[in-house]
């Protein structure tokens, strides 16, 4: 799922939430219980996050590649 904006805390609070946290600027996160027992620890991003973290890995390999004669 990719989020362009945080959701508001009214949205996180549905369901069964066994535990969230506020959100900081770029990343929020979340504990939920399924209803077959199952935990999930789940950390949310903002889209914009994970293009800049993807562009910057991207940047890294293309260098590393460069760099080792490949």
């Amino acid at each position: 799922m990719k989020w362009s904006a945080p959701p508001e805390d009214e949205d996180r609070q549905n369901g069964s939430i066994l535990s969230y946290h506020p959100h900081e600027e770029t990343e929020w996160f979340e504990s939920y219980l399924t209803k077959d027992g199952i935990k999930l620890e789940i950390s949310n991003f903002l889209s914009v996050t994970v293009e800049r973290l993807f562009q910057m890995w991207w940047a890294s390999a293309k260098l590393t590649t460069r760099n080792s004669g490949l």
